[in-house]
């Protein structure tokens, strides 16, 4: 792989979100037990790469399970444990031959591993 100084220059980004498959269950007045089964997460940005107009794009697709326990009528802590099943990104031109080919050529973008998921937290609510 070569590599050469690149000018990058980031003219807009779109953030796209297929969000949660998700079931819920209260298990008593404290206690709350959430399943995300699948969330699909990414973003793009249209770039100049030595003075081309290319495409980035990365997609992430997760799932976990996240107890939550209300601390008060406003407040509550969770914890979340899971996975980071794929997590993809791409680079191709911008122009719809560049987009179709994106689809044939897989063998050189980067994907990396599956990973643990582990989150905890602390949610407050307004109303």
């Amino acid at each position: 792989m070569q590599t050469s100084e690149m000018k990058l220059s980031t003219n807009r980004w779109q953030h796209f979100l297929l969000r949660k498959r998700q079931n819920c269950e209260r298990l008593n007045k404290k206690l709350k037990l959430e399943l995300t089964a699948l969330d699909m997460d990414g973003m793009s940005a249209v770039m100049e790469v030595d003075g081309k107009s290319k495409i980035y794009s990365t997609v992430m697709l997760r799932s976990y399970i996240s107890p939550s326990y209300r601390l008060s009528r406003k407040t509550a802590v969770y914890l979340g444990v899971g996975g980071n099943w794929i997590r993809g990104i791409s680079m191709s031109d911008r122009s719809l031959k560049g987009f179709l080919n994106n689809f044939k050529n897989d063998e050189d973008e980067p994907c990396f591993r599956p990973t643990l998921r582990l989150t905890v937290g602390f949610r407050y609510t307004l109303k």
